[in-house]
């Protein structure tokens, strides 16, 4: 059995805002090496509608972080990340 490999991209604000132009190519790339994929954007950057991005049937596009906008599966991602149990839950996350 293959590793069942997931990434979260943690960005200022893509798909939200301007610019990460670049990211959209990463973003094709990624789904070809990971089974679950995750943008976790901190802000909207002024544009809560986001622009058209590659989509994916392994790609979740999470909630921006900032302040007003805290959600508890945001919290509930960063807490698994940091204490490294993140990559050993077995399954899907997103």
């Amino acid at each position: 059995m293959a590793d069942y490999k997931k990434i979260i991209v943690f960005t200022n604000s893509y798909p939200y805002g301007n610019g990460y132009n670049w990211l959209d190519s990463e973003i094709a790339l990624f789904q070809k090496h990971f089974q679950d994929m995750a943008i976790s954007p901190y802000s909207y950057e002024g544009n809560k509608i986001p622009r058209q991005i590659p989509q994916f049937s392994n790609l979740k596009i999470l909630n921006p972080c900032t302040e007003e906008e805290i959600t508890f599966t945001n919290l509930w991602m960063v807490r698994l990340i940091l204490t490294g149990r993140f990559f050993l839950l077995p399954g899907r996350v997103f």
